[in-house]
């Protein structure tokens, strides 16, 4: 049997990234290291302002990371390439973060 009534359909969810025009301001990726499994690994991480407020009045953000990489060299060429896209918007961050987790880390 299927998970969904035929009436209802599947939920549709709007991720708020795609609604956001870039504005042609460059934001910088950081590298940060961290355990994983007892061996240390590092990862790209850039914060996204994508439109609106908050509840609080402050830009609304998200965080988009590359993957878990076992150098730091690779790491740095992550955020290199995030840092290098945020001009064109958080959509073609996350875009880029999802080539490099396909890609797969190491």
């Amino acid at each position: 049997p299927s998970r969904f009534r035929s009436e209802e359909g599947p939920l549709t969810v709007k991720m708020p990234y795609l609604n956001t025009q870039p504005t042609g301001e460059q934001f910088y990726a950081e590298v940060t290291e961290r355990m994983n499994g007892g061996e240390m690994v590092w990862q790209a991480i850039i914060d996204i302002p994508h439109g609106g407020v908050n509840h609080a009045g402050r830009q609304r953000q998200f965080t988009v990371r590359g993957p878990p990489r076992r150098t730091r060299e690779r790491a740095n060429e992550d955020a290199e390439e995030l840092t290098k896209v945020s001009p064109e918007g958080p959509m073609a961050v996350r875009t880029l973060a999802n080539q490099l987790h396909k890609a797969g880390g190491s």
